[in-house]
């Protein structure tokens, strides 16, 4: 289910999400599809798995965005490990 029906689905509801529904807003929270609602950020503060899910999540995807970086390689690495790749799938 993509962002624009799980937003309809959840849209003008009184109740309160379900846990598998705050799972998946959690999950479009993490990947920056949408933003934190007050509705999500209330669940976190009476649902203890899912505030221990998002806050393992922020911290490996932050610790994972401090530690890998684009770093240079030297030329023709690249097209070397392709061409390696390819013939290893043709052999």
């Amino acid at each position: 289910m993509g962002l624009k029906e799980f937003l309809n689905k959840i849209a003008g509801r009184k109740e309160r999400l379900s846990h598998s529904e705050c799972l998946q807003m959690l999950n479009m929270v993490i990947d920056e599809e949408m933003d934190e609602s007050e509705e999500f950020k209330s669940h976190l503060n009476v649902c203890m798995p899912c505030y221990e899910k998002y806050k393992l999540d922020k911290a490996l995807k932050a610790m994972l965005k401090a530690k890998c970086c684009r770093a240079e390689v030297p030329d023709g690495l690249v097209e070397d490990i392709k061409s390696k790749i390819s013939g290893n799938i043709i052999s």
